[in-house]
């Protein structure tokens, strides 16, 4: 019963967060394709910075990264992740950038 009853209370969890991912995506106009890949990205990039942060890591350090429950990138994580993508993020693009991370933080 307690199986049945955590595993309704993820599928609310579940149908809440694709909803919320739904709407963000219609406010944008993407398509569900571009949503897809920016998951993909996002969560293989995510991944990879946790790493960095993990009991395994020789060099442990506390950060942003340790709540699993809020998955989120730094903004020094978003600009090395713009620069793997090829993107070069300067002067006042720069500013612009830190001024997004901080209405949306």
């Amino acid at each position: 019963v307690m199986v049945q009853f955590l595993r309704g209370l993820y599928r609310k969890d579940e149908r809440k967060a694709l909803k919320k991912v739904s709407k963000a995506a219609d406010d944008c106009h993407f398509k569900q394709v571009e949503v897809a890949e920016f998951q993909e990205v996002f969560s293989s990039w995510y991944e990879q910075e946790k790493s960095k942060y993990s009991d395994n890591s020789p060099t442990r350090r506390s950060g942003p990264l340790e709540d699993e429950e809020s998955k989120v990138l730094t903004r020094s994580s978003l600009l090395r992740l713009f620069k793997n993508l090829g993107l070069q993020v300067e002067g006042q693009s720069k500013t612009m950038l830190d001024d997004q991370v901080s209405h949306l933080s």
